[in-house]
């Protein structure tokens, strides 16, 4: 039987220190890229903001966003596709 000089628990402790920086690294990883947002952001202009902001049924074809939220919510977007004045 051959004798490699270096003893049995060294194969273990490193064995070990290896799965401990993997460990690390896998917590790292996570906290870095799991706490990302997905909600991102553009640049526009102030005139197209203030356009989609305050627009309504009077003054364009459009609705608001106030009122696409509602007709979300209440599952009423595809009637009010096909009959606006009824469901308002």
């Amino acid at each position: 039987m051959r004798f490699s000089g270096k003893p049995r628990f060294y194969f273990n402790a490193h064995r070990t220190r290896l799965c401990f920086v993997l460990c690390l690294l896998a917590v790292f990883l996570l906290s870095m890229f799991g706490c990302a947002s997905a909600i991102g952001t553009k640049k526009v202009g102030t005139a197209k903001v203030y356009r989609q902001v305050n627009t309504n049924a009077l003054l364009e074809d459009q609705y608001s966003a106030l009122s696409q939220n509602v007709l979300y919510r209440h599952d009423l977007k595809e009637q009010f596709k096909k009959d606006p004045q009824k469901i308002l």
